[in-house]
């Protein structure tokens, strides 16, 4: 039977994809393509978008294209394969080649009302990339003409269904709020802060309704409509959950990026472009595979600006430097198996995050636990919650998962401060890595060796990921210097307040934990110094010795 080796092919071409081998992505394309005139059957249709799509996700526009239109040319015209190959088209900058294919979709009677919508869609990003490619130019009456057209098209799918159509309706904000700084009257413009907050009410509904929560897209609408409001720190806290959420990959988060900067005009120099371009950059590394494309014009505007800025800050003093965008980004993937330690009445009172069962009881069986402090959730502490009294809010998840059970927890007056608790429903979320290395501050030294004549390196820098005061995560990053460290505590400086029981505790190298944070100080007693010195430091429990102590007990 014909084309009956389709789901090795496709699982061979997503395998591709996900490895970021693009070379075996398009060569399977192009099989495909010569494949295709010598079959009897025709290619089956629900296969063909199914690839189109996933090339899609990827933004691999030209290798989607050349698919998309063999496929056409085999017979295969359905209005989703006609669509998609004007994606493609757009994304490679032929816009007056996917002009025709999408009117032409709008014009079918028997197009259905979502692929109209679609095709509006994408017939208003045309011509909002046309405006955004003219504007300033010579002609500003065929730029303000190409806006119009673009709010047109976004407004007729909008107006028809406001309740689906809401990423239609956040690109008539971004048009209107554009159309206002640029100082252009558009035909039928409405209050855009209104619309902003009609969309989110649509949205609010939406996600009281869904039973996982909104989709990727809806995170990216309702981000957009909080920047449209001013609303920057929350529209900062939904970038992140956008990013993180199953929905948002290559092409989405790109999409979005394009909007904020091309559309809105963010820069990162400013709120809110200084926090969100940021995150949706470093997503993008991922989803890329580590690279990010940046044109060599793009790179020397920046140059440019750098060498014409009056602080010209181009020295380095002492021995911090500058971390990359990766390693932000790594940090902030780590940050999502952190969570708020609750109790029922949603009061934060300390920090939990995910560990594997067998990292620290081997003979359990395989699953993930919460870690936190016993001085926050255990029996032993009279204060303490207690299960099923205790909730973890995994506020980037979106998740509120109730505690199970205890499954061990240190005594009161023991070393470790610490807490393994079971869940009451599963979460998809990978575990912290940890680092189970001792750790000593200062470093051992040979007396009168020519080491102990130079001044001592830098110490090791501590990271913590935590809910202080019960607030919204929050990461110390600063004044976060390692003090000391033993084989049953470590001393160092990063910031922390009530609620920050209970944190992980990072390396600076790869966002390993290397402790569980449990107190803080003014008059922290020196570790491992003369009696009635102190200083003003933090407390952790080194993960190898929690380690060495649960691995002896279950």
């Amino acid at each position: 039977m014909a084309w009956d080796d389709l789901d090795d092919i496709e699982y061979t071409l997503r395998f591709a994809l996900q490895r970021f081998d693009w070379d075996a992505a398009d060569e399977i394309c192009r099989n495909i393509v010569e494949r295709l005139p010598s079959e009897a059957e025709r290619f089956p249709d629900k296969r063909a978008r199914s690839f189109l799509q996933v090339l899609r996700r990827k933004r691999r526009f030209a290798a989607m294209g050349l698919l998309a239109e063999a496929f056409l040319e085999s017979g295969l015209e359905t209005a989703q394969i006609r669509r998609q190959y004007g994606q493609a088209l757009i994304d490679r900058g032929m816009l007056s080649g996917a002009e025709p294919y999408l009117r032409q979709l709008i014009n079918e009677p028997e197009t259905s009302a979502p692929e109209r919508a679609e095709a509006h869609g994408l017939m208003g990003r045309i011509y909002k990339q046309r405006y955004v490619n003219e504007a300033g130019k010579a002609n500003p009456e065929r730029a303000r003409s190409d806006l119009q057209r673009s709010f047109d098209e976004y407004a007729n799918s909008y107006t028809a269904d406001p309740i689906a159509n809401t990423w239609h309706g956040i690109n008539m904000v971004a048009l209107l709020a554009r159309a206002e700084r640029d100082k252009i009257t558009l035909t039928g413009a409405t209050d855009y802060r209104a619309l902003a907050k009609t969309i989110l009410s649509t949205l609010d509904k939406r996600e009281e309704d869904a039973i996982d929560g909104l989709w990727a897209w809806d995170l990216a609408t309702q981000m957009e409509a909080l920047v449209a409001l001013g609303e920057f720190d929350i529209a900062t806290r939904t970038a992140t959950r956008y990013i993180l959420s199953n929905g948002a990959d290559d092409f989405e988060i790109s999409s979005t990026l394009r909007q904020l900067l091309e559309v809105w005009q963010l820069t990162n120099g400013e709120p809110p472009g200084y926090t969100l371009l940021p995150i949706l950059r470093a997503a993008i590394l991922q989803k890329e595979g580590g690279g990010l494309a940046v044109s060599v014009q793009e790179v020397g505007q920046d140059l440019k600006k750098l060498q014409e800025s009056p602080q010209n800050l181009e020295k380095r003093f002492g021995s911090d430097g500058s971390q990359t965008l990766l390693w932000y980004k790594s940090g902030l993937l780590r940050a999502s198996a952190v969570c708020r330690v609750e109790s029922g009445d949603f009061r934060g009172v300390g920090t939990g995050w995910l560990v594997r069962s067998t990292d620290f009881f081997p003979n359990q069986t395989p699953r993930p636990m919460v870690l936190t402090n016993a001085h926050v959730v255990s029996a032993n502490y009279s204060d303490a919650l207690r299960p099923p009294d205790a909730w973890c809010n995994f506020t980037l998840l979106g998740k509120r998962i109730q505690m199970k059970s205890i499954v061990w927890s240190s005594e009161e007056t023991s070393l470790f401060d610490a807490t393994f608790l079971d869940l009451a429903d599963d979460l998809t979320c990978d575990p912290l890595l940890l680092y189970a290395s001792a750790i000593r501050w200062p470093p051992p030294s040979r007396p009168g060796s020519a080491r102990d004549l130079q001044i001592a390196e830098p110490p090791p820098r501590m990271y913590i990921i935590g809910h202080p005061g019960g607030r919204d995560m929050e990461f110390s990053l600063q004044d976060n210097r390692l003090i000391a460290g033993n084989a049953q505590k470590l001393h160092y400086r990063s910031p922390t307040e009530g609620g920050s029981s209970g944190s992980p505790i990072f390396d600076s190298a790869g966002w390993r934990v290397v402790g569980l944070h449990h107190a803080g100080r003014t008059k922290m007693p020196k570790l491992e110094g003369p009696t009635g010195e102190f200083y003003e430091a933090n407390e952790g429990i080194p993960i190898l010795a929690i380690q060495q102590k649960t691995k002896t007990i279950l």
